[in-house]
């Protein structure tokens, strides 16, 4: 799958999601997650990491405009609800984004959809009632602890499942549950989600993430989250209860229309298409046939055919391995020079199918890890060498 590379577009396109979450006073990444898989065309578990650093960038950034505008002191009586979410976040951010990594992709994308028409539902509902402060809990230190570390716990696996900040969560439940001004419940909110943010974001720096690659910093991650920061200026500006009905129609729309069909099926694990080969020669004392392609020489076990006839072979792509340099020393003789023809990451976030352009023989592909595509440097058009053994050749 071919991601655009313009960051332009990228900037742009967090620049909308960013506007649509700030009108209502969020940061957008409810909307921004269903950007990156529909439109960037991420994977959903690239698109959750990348939706993380986008939160924590737009939070890290309208966080010192917040402080300004609500002093310290009148949080300052809230500090223990906002302690006590913080633990049950923080944790359950951790594990959430560990359980992330291991869930299969269907699950997943079906947990992602659940989730976000769930979000949907929030929104349309505080459309409807116009939330006023009310405590519902009781005013001791233990009870303010214990539930709201029990309400951040659903939050923090929110967070860490959909890579958001979760101040539609966060908010109503300082405003229902523990009678907490509007105004000072979202700064209390990122108070929580940046340090739940960054807990989830520390499981997702591991080997194999698209957050080590710098192309997605360059061309996704940056220019979007600037976009973001320039549409979460339009924070709050128009406090319509009818606009979050809309978008929380617009946020059910575009999650089911983006995941219900998570995820897209693997590509075959079989070349693109046989490669033509003329056969020079065989080698009768050690079994070989050699065959020609394209000016290069391969040899594969002996063949019944005739020299100088026309053949073609395949290549499993489990079976080639990547190198930007002949190599000596390896039992896999056989060495054909190339150029990267694309990278298709798959659903699984861990390996990448790359497409090796013969010159004009054809293609071969192969299955690598994607940390392999970045310590190799590959690119599209970039030079590369394809090996493999003559027992590989179909």
């Amino acid at each position: 799958m071919t991601r655009p590379a313009r960051p332009a577009f990228s900037f742009g396109l967090g620049a909308a999601v960013g506007t649509a979450g700030g009108l209502i006073g969020l940061g957008g990444a409810e909307f921004r997650l269903p950007a990156l898989v529909g439109v960037l065309r991420f994977s959903a578990r690239e698109a959750v990491a990348v939706n993380l650093v986008c939160s924590f960038i737009v939070l890290a950034a309208a966080f010192p405009f917040r402080a300004a505008s609500v002093p310290i002191g009148e949080i300052a009586p809230h500090l223990p609800a906002v302690l006590g979410m913080l633990a049950g976040s923080m944790s359950a951010a951790w594990i959430g984004a560990g359980w992330l990594r291991r869930a299969s992709d269907k699950l997943l994308g079906r947990l992602i959809l659940i989730l976000l028409i769930a979000l949907g539902l929030v929104l349309i509902a505080e459309g409807l009632f116009v939330a006023e402060p009310t405590r519902l809990v009781g005013a001791g230190l233990i009870p303010t602890v214990l539930v709201a570390a029990a309400c951040g716990v659903g939050i923090g696996l929110v967070s860490s499942l959909l890579g958001v900040a979760g101040g539609e969560l966060i908010i109503p439940v300082f405003i229902l549950l523990f009678g907490v001004d509007a105004k000072v419940a979202g700064s209390m909110s990122m108070l929580v989600g940046m340090p739940t943010i960054a807990v989830g974001l520390l499981r997702h720096f591991g080997a194999g993430s698209v957050l080590r690659e710098g192309a997605v910093w360059r061309r996704t991650v940056l220019p979007l989250g600037a976009g973001s920061i320039l549409g979460a200026l339009a924070l709050g500006l128009v406090p319509s209860q009818a606009l979050k009905i809309g978008l929380g129609i617009i946020l059910i729309w575009s999650a089911w229309g983006v995941f219900r069909h998570l995820p897209q099926p693997a590509p075959a694990a079989s070349a693109p298409r046989g490669l033509p080969a003329r056969v020079p020669a065989h080698d009768a004392e050690w079994g070989l046939t050699t065959l020609a392609v394209d000016g290069q020489t391969v040899t594969v076990p002996h063949r019944p055919l005739l020299p100088g006839s026309e053949t073609s072979f395949t290549i499993d792509d489990r079976d080639v391995t990547l190198a930007l340099a002949v190599e000596a020393g390896s039992s896999a003789l056989n060495t054909l020079s190339g150029r990267v023809a694309g990278i298709e990451p798959l659903a699984d976030g861990t390996t990448a199918r790359v497409r090796v352009a013969i010159a004009n023989a054809g293609e071969i592909a192969a299955l690598v890890t994607r940390r392999s595509v970045a310590a190799l440097g590959l690119t599209e058009g970039a030079p590369v060498i394809a090996r493999f053994k003559a027992t590989a050749i179909q």
